[in-house]
């Protein structure tokens, strides 16, 4: 029912809502994060694409705050923002189409998540979490 009578944007918010609700987010007393993580990584990843594939680079900060406030729940959101423009090289796009809009991305990345690293640092005098630090 659902390819022939909904469209694929209806589809696609259908799934990240879904993601969303209450009974996924916490189980008992405890917070699942992986669900708001899957959500925000997707809606990061795509807005990234929507804003590479537009001609104008300014499109993707969005994207790269969205992968940030992600990295916030799990760090490997990071990565997207290094493996995205690395499979574009591979994929045929010219460097200096990925570039400008790569930098603009981290940088929104880089303004979400650097409060918390220098409270993080603030708080144990290193930019690793306080975890990290019983095993040293």
């Amino acid at each position: 029912m659902g390819p022939t009578h909904v469209r694929p944007s209806g589809r696609l918010r259908g799934g990240l809502l879904t993601s969303l609700a209450g009974p996924l987010l916490i189980f008992e007393h405890y917070v699942m994060p992986e669900a708001l993580f899957t959500c925000l990584l997707v809606l990061g990843t795509v807005a990234l694409l929507q804003g590479l594939r537009s001609a104008v680079w300014s499109g993707t900060p969005p994207g790269g705050a969205l992968l940030g406030v992600a990295a916030l729940t799990r760090p490997a959101a990071q990565l997207v923002v290094v493996l995205l423009p690395l499979v574009l090289l591979l994929v045929g796009r010219p460097p200096h189409a990925i570039l400008r809009p790569t930098l603009a991305a981290g940088a929104a990345l880089a303004v979400v998540i650097m409060p918390w690293v220098a409270t993080v640092y603030a708080d144990t005098g290193s930019s690793r979490p306080a975890r990290h630090l019983a095993s040293r």
